[in-house]
């Protein structure tokens, strides 16, 4: 039985740290994340959810060189100008 919160609870079952994670259960399930066990129940730890989340890389994130380029074309001068 799945409880709501007014916050996210320090330890969760798969279901409720899947969708913390914002992904879906089977998906949670095959990301092989370090769990806990309390009695019978799995649970996993929000900080190890949250450093999961911290470790994946940006999609699409530009590099400063990347945008000294940009600025050096759009102000028509050299890259070593624009880093400047």
């Amino acid at each position: 039985m799945s409880q709501s919160y007014g916050y996210a609870p320090r330890l969760m079952q798969a279901r409720e740290a899947a969708r913390y994670l914002g992904v879906s259960e089977s998906k949670f399930r095959s990301l092989d994340l370090q769990s806990k066990r309390s009695g019978g129940n799995r649970l996993w730890d929000l900080r190890d959810l949250d450093d999961y989340a911290d470790r994946l890389e940006y999609d699409g994130e530009k590099t400063c060189e990347s945008e000294i380029e940009e600025a050096a074309v759009a102000f028509r001068m050299a890259p070593e100008q624009a880093a400047a």
